[in-house]
């Protein structure tokens, strides 16, 4: 069975009989990354639908099982960020992820907003819930209430018989510097440095006097302020043995961050890497995005610079089926450093899927719709192609920037680079002076490209054999039309705002813009059949809905 058979609407020929050889020798040689995991976040699609069935939820942990992968990251006690429903109602009792994840052999990590299985979201919950008695304050004077509330984590993983990865550091309530979330945590960065130092000493102190380890074995996650602090030196990390120093990729793009790059690794560091295949806000969402090859630069340039290779891994991907080939990807790659190819892999993930003499051909066409991703940003690295991509999201982002923007005078820069760079747009890069028209630049080339894959996969899709069509309808040719009508959409949309002191272009390109949107849940649609029916109902990340009210405001005069 392939590992994605659920994913893939492959169906088993059933056989009475199975016969082996005798002198079958399968031998299995251990993997290159000891710690092989999954960190499904932004699941606004997948969550819904595995809450339909049993065996939904399931087929999550069998094929992380099939693809090798040994370890799942999340909320140690359950409950989503914000929420502390039935979190607590049974004393020392971890949630079902956790306990599923055990019972199918599976590690266990938490978030790195959650030090030792411990979410700030729930403290007020566990207080009242455990302890009988009011919150006190979230203070980082606290520490001998913030030592209890961990306390309580570990204890219900040791009791649980749950295999951990323990986490060590210090966020706030969510995902979020502790400062945004502590009233009294102090102003400087060398003393918020000093007091993420402090509260990880205490939590591995603690680890090692409830669970009896001299050695556990710790992770911490360098991402966000904790990179920027560990790159000026004012993090020091615990000094433990087995401890995983976990860097991660820049944030909202995919590319190892500046203080993996310029670190310089002692002989004996155990060195992990977390990487984000989508980005909230920014990044792949409905539509895969980085591809087999920019996943394996990130990790090739990892392993190149970690003295013993890498001890554990991470992969950010929320709502499975956009993900199932990177995913895939990443799995064979952390089990075989040393043989992986991306090349090879995708011929070999073709030929699984669509057969042996479709393979080619189907993986030209992958190669093609990750090559149809405007580039808005050229790189910055040495031999890293697609280094900034116009995601899906970014797209979404960019669609509802105008629409706002038509209530103030016409800007042909509108886009502003908040939050690490949210969007990226280098005129220049582009041979044009504004974003507006680099878009325009953009968007246009996207939709040759895209228009052309289309054709090919239309054709390509009538000469499969019938049970092979509905995994490549899934997972390209409705992928690459999602995408033809987002860049459809926000090209028509600039032209719009570019045009908006004339009427008859103004309406022209407006109605243009709306018909590409309105075509989006139709084209998504028709991915949704069998068991994943209505799998795009939970959408809050694209918006279409609100972009869909916008057009139509604007179309009826309003700003």
């Amino acid at each position: 069975m392939p590992p994605l058979y659920y994913w893939s609407s492959w169906h088993p020929v059933k056989r009475d009989n199975i016969e082996i050889p005798r002198d079958t020798n399968l031998l299995f040689a251990s993997p290159t990354v000891r710690w092989r995991t999954w960190f499904p976040n932004d699941t606004d699609l997948l969550t819904p639908w595995e809450n339909r069935s049993e065996e939904n939820f399931q087929a999550i942990y069998e094929t992380m099982l099939r693809l090798k992968l040994n370890v799942l990251e999340g909320w140690t006690m359950g409950g989503d960020p914000g929420e502390s429903k039935d979190v607590f109602d049974e004393p020392y009792r971890a949630g079902r992820d956790a306990l599923v994840a055990r019972d199918r052999g599976l590690a266990f990590t938490g978030h790195h907003i959650n030090p030792l299985g411990a979410a700030y979201w729930h403290w007020d919950a566990y207080w009242k819930k455990i302890r009988h008695q009011e919150p006190p304050p979230l203070s980082v004077k606290n520490l001998n209430e913030m030592r209890e509330f961990w306390r309580y984590h570990v204890e219900t993983a040791k009791r649980e018989n749950i295999e951990m990865i323990w986490l060590v550091g210090f966020r706030g309530v969510r995902d979020e510097p502790f400062w945004e979330s502590f009233a009294d945590a102090p102003k400087t960065p060398a003393e918020r440095a000093r007091l993420i130092n402090e509260m990880m000493a205490a939590q591995v102190e603690l680890l090692k006097e409830v669970t009896g380890e001299k050695t556990p074995t710790v992770r911490v996650t360098l991402y966000n302020e904790m990179s920027e602090f560990f790159e000026r030196g004012l993090v020091q990390l615990p000094k433990e043995p087995n401890l995983i120093c976990a860097f991660a990729n820049e944030r909202r793009d995919h590319f190892p961050s500046e203080d993996v790059r310029n670190f310089k690794f002692p002989a004996q560091m155990k060195v992990g890497y977390y990487m984000n295949l989508q980005y909230t806000g920014t990044g792949s969402h409905l539509a895969q995005g980085e591809g087999p090859w920019k996943m394996e630069r990130n990790y090739r340039m990892v392993q190149k610079l970690a003295p013993n290779g890498l001890e554990f891994s991470v992969v950010n991907a929320g709502n499975i089926r956009e993900f199932v080939l990177e995913l895939s990807a990443n799995a064979r790659l952390m089990w075989d450093s040393k043989r992986y190819d991306s090349d090879a892999f995708l011929q070999e993930f073709c030929a699984t899927y669509y057969g042996p003499e479709n393979a080619a051909s189907v993986a030209n066409l992958y190669r093609a719709f990750y090559a149809s991703y405007w580039q808005q940003k050229q790189p910055d690295l040495p031999d890293f192609e697609r280094q900034y991509l116009f995601h899906d999201l970014r797209i979404s982002q960019a669609l509802r920037t105008l629409i706002a923007g038509f209530a103030k005078p016409y800007n042909p820069n509108p886009f502003t680079d908040r939050d690490s760079g949210y969007f990226r747009i280098v005129p220049a890069d582009n041979g044009e002076s504004n974003q507006v028209d680099a878009l325009l630049k953009g968007t246009g080339a996207s939709i040759q490209k895209l228009e052309a894959i289309i054709k090919t996969a239309d054709a390509l899709m009538a000469k499969l054999p019938l049970e092979k069509r509905a995994f490549f309808n899934d997972n390209l040719r409705v992928q690459a039309r999602f995408m033809l009508r987002a860049n459809q959409a926000l090209h028509a949309l600039c032209l719009a705002s570019k045009n908006r002191d004339d009427a008859q272009k103004r309406s022209d390109y407006l109605r243009q813009a709306s018909e590409a949107v309105n075509d989006m849940k139709p084209v998504l649609a028709e991915a949704e059949h069998g068991q994943f029916t209505n799998w795009y109902d939970g959408d809050f990340k694209f918006r279409i809905n609100d972009i869909q009210a916008g057009l139509k405001k604007l179309s009826n005069g309003a700003t």
